[in-house]
């Protein structure tokens, strides 16, 4: 499953290559993500998943216990489909999934966002905390910039980050990771309107 959402990841690099406008927020980034996550899985259209089948969610609240607050939300989560099946629905939106999954949260930061604002990002990679100990979590993030200089050093910081989380808890070797893509600022100019 890491494959096949590094492989997703990939195609969505790509497609913001070809075409920066396509996400100009990070809910366009998550339909993006989602979509390409879906392709990959083999969901053409939308199915009743078979036993096996990984479901896509997004912007799903997870509750460790009964309480009303949630622990924390995912922007997108898979999960199988005995996993949708154990799962405990909560009284607010949400439920509880104590199995293993697949969450990846987002962040778009645009280029006139600073330093600090990308180490905000530290808050996304604590979100590991609140998964069971069989999950996997991948901080996705898209820097908004035509300058290289700029893209290298913010991107060096995010991983920087995610490797300190790891050094702090070694569990987090195998199941946290981050994926940082590069989207060209649009030039507006030359679309008609």
């Amino acid at each position: 499953m890491k494959e096949l959402i590094k492989g997703a990841l990939d195609n969505c690099a790509l497609k913001l290559e070809e075409e920066p406008e396509i996400v100009l927020s990070e809910a366009d980034l998550e339909r993006l993500v989602s979509w390409s996550i879906m392709n990959g899985l083999g969901h053409r259209d939308y199915q009743m998943p078979k036993q096996g089948d990984f479901t896509v969610h997004t912007q799903v609240s997870h509750y460790a216990d009964n309480r009303n607050c949630p622990d924390s939300r995912v922007d997108i989560l898979l999960l199988t489909k005995e996993g949708m099946e154990n799962a405990t629905e909560n009284t607010l939106k949400g439920f509880k999934y104590m199995q293993d999954s697949f969450a990846l949260e987002l962040k778009y930061f645009h280029s006139n966002d600073s330093i600090s604002k990308i180490k905000t990002i530290w808050s996304d990679f604590s979100k590991r905390d609140y998964l069971d100990s069989n999950s996997w979590l991948y901080v996705v993030a898209l820097i908004e910039t035509d300058n290289d200089e700029d893209y290298s050093r913010k991107k060096d910081i995010i991983e920087a980050m995610k490797d300190d989380m790891v050094q702090q808890n070694a569990d987090y070797q195998s199941n946290l990771d981050c994926y940082v893509m590069r989207k060209h600022i649009v030039d507006w100019s030359k679309f008609k309107i």
